[in-house]
């Protein structure tokens, strides 16, 4: 027995262990719970995810299937899979092709020298050096070709079509 002399008249049989657990809190209740648990060794005949507590206040959902959540995420899946195959690519009506064709496009003036300009080249090659735009000298150096392209294209005459009747 223990040293102590208050505690050497009570026996075992003398403890109301109900007593004591009817004066104890809810909280208490939970915390004697829990040291209990790391006190006692589980039971090696219980399975391993049994003898964990649980660690939730909510009640249980219900029982898990492995065999419906797999076939759950299966058709999902699939129904994302068939949603794709069923979409087809946006087609434009005729009105609307027109539209997007009449739109003007931005071009560079100064790269794309338009043959039956009658402007000078010299001038043109002038105005491309002061251009703030155009800073690599390979593209000066093309516009400029154009523009020698231009002077060469002048000297050529049109050679007429013949048209061809329909049938």
């Amino acid at each position: 027995m223990s040293n102590n002399p208050d505690y050497e008249d009570l026996n075992e049989e003398d403890i109301d262990e109900d007593e004591i657990l009817a004066m104890l809190s809810p909280e208490e209740l939970k915390e004697l719970q829990s040291e209990m648990d790391v006190i006692i060794a589980p039971d090696e005949s219980v399975p391993v995810g049994q003898r964990q507590k649980d660690q939730t206040e909510k009640p249980p959902t219900g029982t898990f299937d492995h065999r419906s959540l797999v076939d759950y995420l299966y058709w999902e899946k699939e129904s994302k899979r068939m949603l794709e195959e069923e979409r087809v690519p946006a087609t434009l009506l005729p009105s609307e092709d027109i539209q997007l064709k009449r739109t003007p496009k931005k071009r560079n003036p100064l790269l794309d020298l338009d043959p039956r300009d009658d402007r000078r080249p010299e001038r043109l090659s002038f105005q491309l050096r002061k251009t703030p735009k155009v800073k690599d000298a390979g593209v000066r150096e093309r516009a400029e070709e154009k523009a020698n392209l231009t002077d060469v294209i002048k000297t050529l005459k049109p050679v007429p079509r013949r048209r061809v009747p329909p049938k």
